[in-house]
């Protein structure tokens, strides 16, 4: 957060705002990780995305730590809460071509993700539970399927499935 001159002195971070100087350690984030994914996901994402663009080592350790711990994470009941992990793990996978994180992104993806996804009649498409089918939660679970999806090989065994809850 900035305060009334402007100046930072707070970070973002997991479940809460900390001191800018305890969320950084040797100018890299350091993940206050939240219970369900969300903030460690799209944390996860940006600094892999910061990777990409400057390939410091830093930011690549970094942005492991968040995939690693979400690799770590059972699935929970709320199935954006689990896109979260999936768009973060399909990132970790796209950088480091590491198949553990596309392994894991995949079963969370199809189950954790998928599963609550309506294929017939006149919500098809939609999520089961009204919180989730409105479009902000649609956006964001698509969001993870489709950064899924654009990194699977194309003979991917769940690549199809992937790609159907796309089109629905």
């Amino acid at each position: 957060w900035n305060d009334q001159h402007g100046r930072r002195r707070g970070l973002l971070c997991g479940d809460g705002v900390v001191p800018r100087e305890e969320a950084l350690e040797h100018g890299v984030a350091v993940f206050v990780f939240d219970s369900l994914g969300l903030n460690n996901g799209e944390c996860g994402v940006a600094i892999f995305e910061l990777f990409e663009l400057t390939r410091e080592p830093k930011y690549l350790a970094s942005a492991r730590q968040a995939a690693d711990w979400a690799l770590t994470r059972p699935l929970v009941a709320n199935w954006n809460y689990n896109s979260f992990s999936v768009y973060l793990l399909a990132k970790a996978y796209e950088v480091t071509s590491e198949e553990r994180y596309l392994t894991a992104a995949t079963k969370k993806a199809v189950i954790g993700v998928i599963s609550g996804q309506l294929t017939e009649g006149s919500r098809a498409g939609c999520w089961l539970d009204p919180h989730n089918a409105r479009p902000a939660y649609h956006y964001i679970m698509l969001r993870g399927l489709a950064q899924l999806a654009a990194v699977m090989p194309k003979n991917d065994s769940a690549r199809s499935e992937i790609i159907r809850a796309l089109r629905l």
